[in-house]
């Protein structure tokens, strides 16, 4: 199957920069909790909320945005902030007005523009050996706890292998996977966080 991570390769193999537009930062609302409770993001990226269960009215300390519902008919909310600060909120139905991180509350720090480009500039995950043999090693840094998920794709734009699909900490990432039984050549590696792409490889295998 053809996946649309095709619309990456063809730049990186002709030896161009994948531009990456804004983000989108996920945010998970459950029975008495946003996961993740505290977000970081750049001015013009997307907070999207997504219903998991209950019912959750969900209310900006900082009156950033009208008091949306969050329930079985109302599961997604978007939302974008171009303002730098930080701003809390909170479910109405179980939590009170600014009493972050009491409760069912929630706190999303925009970045101004120049910090939000000096941070991204730091994340450069490591791949190595590269041409790689059997076992690929990686290394990667995480600017904020959320879904990682690291998969290589063929030249045709199939992916061949899932290398890490979990939730993992803030912090950095390190693990060894084998690639033994793929055949020789060139793969593209694509690591997301909470949907963002942190970075596209070329990795050979011989």
């Amino acid at each position: 199957m053809v996946t649309k991570f095709t619309q990456f390769l063809f730049p990186i193999l002709l030896g161009f920069t994948a531009v990456v537009g804004q983000t989108t930062h996920t945010i998970t609302v459950d029975n008495f909790k946003y996961v993740p409770a505290d977000v970081t993001m750049a001015p013009g990226d997307t907070l999207e909320f997504k219903w998991v269960a209950g019912s959750h009215p969900t209310q900006s300390d900082d009156q950033l945005w009208e008091t949306f519902q969050m329930n079985a008919n109302n599961t997604s909310k978007k939302i974008v902030l171009t303002t730098p600060g930080v701003s809390t909120y909170f479910c109405t139905a179980h939590a009170q007005a600014n009493s972050y991180p009491a409760g069912m509350t929630g706190r999303i720090t925009v970045q101004d523009q120049a910090t939000a480009v000096k941070k991204s500039e730091l994340i450069k995950p490591e791949i190595y050996p590269n041409p790689a043999n059997n076992v690929l090693n990686l290394i990667i840094p995480i600017d904020q706890s959320g879904q990682l998920k690291v998969k290589l794709f063929n030249i045709l734009g199939n992916e061949v292998m899932s290398l890490h699909n979990d939730y993992v900490d803030q912090g950095v990432f390190k693990g060894k996977v084998r690639i033994d039984d793929l055949p020789n050549g060139l793969y593209i590696l694509n690591i997301q966080l909470n949907d963002k792409v942190l970075a596209v490889k070329k990795v050979t295998k011989k």
